[in-house]
């Protein structure tokens, strides 16, 4: 449907469904107490950003750019979960795919198109591009939590982070991406790992 000018009605209202991405808080730094937490787009901004400025000759730097930032548009119209809110990786996903064909339907058709199999290849993470990009996103994450432990926002220590990474999930493994998760390590306050009892907590990302 066109709207006076020529604009497509649903061009519009996807752009102004993007604004909930800017409200939204990351449900992560919230449980921990962080004050002033950042949205889910200031995440997906620099997550693009990030992929785009590490990724190696021979990668599609666009590609990554724009995975990084729909990767989450799933939260346009749906939820921020963490493991700590009980969903089955089953129904996580039921409601994320529900959730983001909200927003595609709204796009016109090329648009949706190419949205739909960045989003896709993102989520499959079968190319080199999606697997860059998804280990991109945990350390633009890293990078997030190690900002908010150093300056001490938070209620709740954030050393989870970086040791669910380092000792169990591992999935930092391009070596140009795990230099700079090693970097953070190194930095992190060595105070805050020695009070650290990954037993206590439990993985929120």
């Amino acid at each position: 449907m066109l709207m006076s000018g020529g604009l497509e009605t649903g061009l519009f209202n996807a752009i102004i469904a993007l604004t909930e991405l800017k409200r939204r808080k990351r449900a992560g730094w919230v449980k921990r107490g962080v004050k002033n937490a950042e949205s889910v787009a200031d995440h997906s901004w620099r997550s693009g950003l990030l992929g785009y400025m590490l990724a190696p000759k021979g990668y599609d730097k666009d590609k990554i750019l724009k995975m990084g930032l729909i990767h989450d548009a799933t939260e346009i119209f749906g939820e921020d979960t963490t493991p700590v809110d009980g969903l089955t990786k089953e129904e996580k996903e039921k409601r994320e795919r529900e959730a983001v064909e909200k927003f595609f339907q709204l796009l016109p058709d090329s648009t949706q198109k190419e949205f739909r199999a960045l989003w896709e290849e993102f989520e499959a993470r079968k190319t080199k591009e999606a697997e860059f990009m998804k280990q991109v996103e945990i350390l633009e994450m890293l990078f997030q939590a190690y900002e908010y432990e150093t300056a001490k926002n938070f209620r709740e220590d954030l050393t989870e982070w970086l040791e669910y990474e380092r000792t169990n999930r591992k999935m930092i493994q391009h070596p140009v991406l795990k230099a700079y998760f090693e970097e953070i390590d190194k930095r992190w306050p060595k105070e805050a790992k020695k009070k650290f009892d990954l037993r206590k907590y439990k993985y929120y990302y």
